[in-house]
């Protein structure tokens, strides 16, 4: 097996950012993993709950995470004034946000005009609540997947 990772023909793959994680996915042999998936639907020890259960995030998953929850929160603490709106290439950003002020609350809601096209709804204003400017050491983050924490 090494000296099949090791080969001339592969030493390319070794420069790409995310060659070690889809290796270590993938490290347990197919057939080792159907066999105990066969046996069994859930693991039955901490051997297979490791294997069965340790997949690999693509780097865009975890950016376009990271873009939507970090970036978005100092984003709408900004109120959208900053370059984080050009640096976040998955952040998603409506054409029409308002961002309220502190204590200002949305106009009543409107029920949606089931007739209107996507076009139309994308138009409509989205209100993005208050949140309050904090110091980014004071930000805390939990993944609940302890990944690697990229």
């Amino acid at each position: 097996m090494l000296g099949l990772l090791n080969s001339e023909e592969l030493k390319e793959i070794w420069a790409e950012d995310e060659t070690i994680g889809w290796i270590y996915q993938y490290f347990t042999p197919k057939e080792l993993r159907d066999q105990a998936r066969k046996e069994s639907q859930a693991p039955r020890n901490s051997y297979e709950l490791a294997f069965r259960n340790q997949f690999y995030t693509s780097s865009y998953v975890v950016q376009f995470l990271t873009d939507n929850t970090l970036g978005r929160i100092w984003y709408e603490m900004r109120q959208g004034e900053t370059a984080l709106k050009e640096l976040c290439q998955y952040m998603v950003c409506r054409p029409n946000e308002v961002f309220l002020a502190e204590g200002e609350t949305p106009p009543e809601e409107i029920q949606a005009d089931a007739s209107l096209s996507q076009e139309d709804l994308l138009q409509q204003p989205i209100y993005i609540p208050y949140r309050a400017l904090k110091d980014p050491r004071e930000i805390r983050v939990l993944d609940p997947a302890c990944g690697s924490g990229q």
